[in-house]
């Protein structure tokens, strides 16, 4: 899954005039406890919608993997290993690769 992220090519599909998304740690743990009216649920199914276009490096993802896999984060959001593997492969197949930008000025 995550090899899928680190060898994808950086795609250009996101519609110019949509900034691209990048959410912390907490953005996918809020969305995914939090009932169905909560603004995190409602972010990420936009996400997935592709109605906000989500931009993340490989230590963005491999934090994502590491916090929603932890045993107290499974239990918090009534998940399996299982199902959050399938959010972490929804995940890899939605976001946009991109690299940090850093001004060397």
């Amino acid at each position: 899954m995550i090899n899928k992220f680190f060898e994808r090519e950086n795609e250009t599909t996101v519609s110019q005039n949509k900034p691209l998304v990048i959410l912390n740690t907490n953005g996918p743990v809020a969305g995914l406890c939090r009932h169905k009216d909560s603004p995190s649920y409602k972010i990420l199914q936009n996400i997935q919608e592709g109605n906000i276009p989500l931009a993340a490096t490989q230590k963005l993802f491999l934090a994502y993997e590491s916090v929603l896999t932890c045993e107290k984060i499974l239990e918090l959001i009534c998940a399996s290993l299982e199902e959050i593997r399938l959010v972490l492969d929804a995940l890899v197949a939605i976001a946009q690769k991109s690299e940090v930008y850093k001004n060397n000025a």
